[in-house]
């Protein structure tokens, strides 16, 4: 992932509080946090301009811009911190979770502060915090500025399909070297965490530390209502008709979805673990605002979006909320009866059978439903640069394309695997289609290289001109 959200200075974040903040340690003891004390000539000469390059732009984290994110660091973030619990992962139980089932949905995940992360080599440092589910990494904070305590107050909504444990790895960020895994916590998810009950955590961070962060857990039943939205003049959970009549469009399609495309193709083609990394929540929420005002004045170029995994992570949200999935509720159940009964001998009549189910879809649901393959396929065929072949893409777009409304719905409806199938099926039938590389199941575009994207994680050793979140 390339540094994130670097375009806005870590200088221009909404100012936090002044006052020192009084808190319980894990020993009872009331302790006041230090604030950290320095000057421009603490920080070294060689920290005067650090930059790297990151999709063709050129950013630079000079001395004084460090120096105002130290001052925000002074000022540390007001948590109630006698509401977590701490929390250290056992490691004897690994082999014992490994047997459970893991949990499809999203996980809500909003990582607050570090507070002890000390380090007898240096005494200010470029630190950010990387979120790991199942050694794949989902999402990467900003970069903070500080000596012992950290706030980073970021939040992100992480997309899970049989997850057992969630990991948070602190790096220490550094232009011209590979990056140095300084700290690192896990969570065994089973057993632990409980649908829709938020969990505050103090994770015991190794060597030393503490990680306070907030998790909520959301099952599919909950994401997938698939409710009409009260706003008839909005885009979320409004259905295609009317909002492609609202809007004039002739391509069939809403402009949400024309928009993103389009951007998405024009930066993010090659960007490693595209669609699986997800964006801040607060400049998603942001994003999808500025839909519902107006779709029509968004603008998602580099300047006003840094952040591409936002306007991914926007794609997927309505795509999930539609009032109806893409493939209407109906021909779903076509698709998964026409997986089930899959001929080896004959492939082509396979895919002749699913290529004539989408035709029967509605005019809206069918020229949007075809855009989306047509991306997705474009997206496979730059597998061997995104790490995205169609499994990946699959697992990440399968269930807020296909999964049917939770509400009334049998427990099988909602499996993950199902959708995943159907969609890569698909994916593959449309790929033959078009003749293309990609439709080989032995190519790249299908079975991608194992990519870490934010950086190896049994070496520790992130690559920054590929690191972005």
């Amino acid at each position: 992932m390339e540094e994130p959200h670097a375009v806005g200075d870590p200088s221009n974040l909404e100012p936090r509080y002044t006052r020192p903040v009084m808190h319980t340690s894990s020993k009872g003891q009331t302790k006041v946090s230090q604030t950290v004390t320095t000057s421009t000539s603490a920080i070294s000469k060689n920290d005067s301009s650090k930059s790297f390059d990151t999709n063709g732009k050129t950013i630079t984290r000079t001395s004084a811009s460090r120096f105002r994110d130290l001052q925000l660091a002074k000022r540390p973030l007001q948590i109630a911190y006698g509401d977590f619990d701490c929390y250290r992962v056992d490691l004897k139980k690994r082999q014992e979770f490994s047997r459970c089932s893991g949990f499809d949905g999203i996980l809500c995940v909003h990582v607050l502060c570090g507070q002890g992360l000390k380090c007898a080599r240096m005494t200010l440092r470029d630190l950010y915090c990387v979120i790991s589910v199942d050694s794949l990494n989902k999402a990467r904070t900003m970069i903070r500025t500080g000596a012992v305590n950290f706030d980073w107050d970021e939040a992100f909504d992480v997309d899970v399909e049989n997850a057992k444990d969630v990991s948070f790895l602190i790096y220490n960020w550094d232009p011209n070297y590979k990056h140095r895994l300084c700290f690192h916590g896990s969570i065994f998810l089973p057993g632990f965490i409980d649908s829709n009950k938020k969990k505050h955590i103090a994770l015991k961070m190794e060597p030393k530390g503490l990680l306070y962060i907030t998790i909520l857990f959301q099952e599919p039943k909950e994401i997938l209502q698939r409710v009409s939205s009260t706003k008839r003049d909005g885009v979320f959970g409004v259905d295609l008709d009317t909002v492609i009549k609202r809007e004039h469009s002739s391509a069939h399609v809403p402009l949400l979805v024309l928009k993103s495309i389009a951007e998405i193709e024009r930066r993010g083609m090659e960007v490693v673990g595209i669609y699986r990394l997800c964006g801040s929540s607060r400049r998603k929420a942001q994003l999808r605002e500025a839909f519902e005002k107006n779709a029509a004045n968004v603008d998602l170029s580099p300047e006003n979006v840094s952040d591409i995994h936002v306007i991914t992570g926007v794609l997927k949200d309505y795509l999930r909320e539609l009032p109806e999935p893409l493939v209407t509720n109906a021909l779903y159940q076509m698709m998964l009866d026409a997986l089930s009964v899959r001929l080896p001998g004959d492939p082509d009549g396979s895919a002749t059978l699913m290529l004539s189910i989408l035709e029967c879809l509605p005019k809206s649901n069918q020229e949007t439903m075809s855009m989306m393959l047509n991306h997705l396929h474009k997206m496979a065929v730059q597998s061997d640069k995104n790490k995205m072949g169609l499994d990946q893409l699959a697992t990440c777009l399968g269930p807020v394309i296909l999964c049917p409304s939770s509400l009334g719905a049998n427990p099988g409806a909602l499996e993950y695997i199902k959708h995943i199938e159907v969609l890569k099926y698909l994916l593959e039938v449309w790929a033959k289609k078009d003749g293309t590389e990609s439709s080989k199941p032995s190519s790249s575009a299908t079975s991608p290289k194992p990519d870490r994207s934010v950086m190896n994680v049994k070496t520790g050793s992130p690559d920054p001109t590929t690191t972005n979140s």
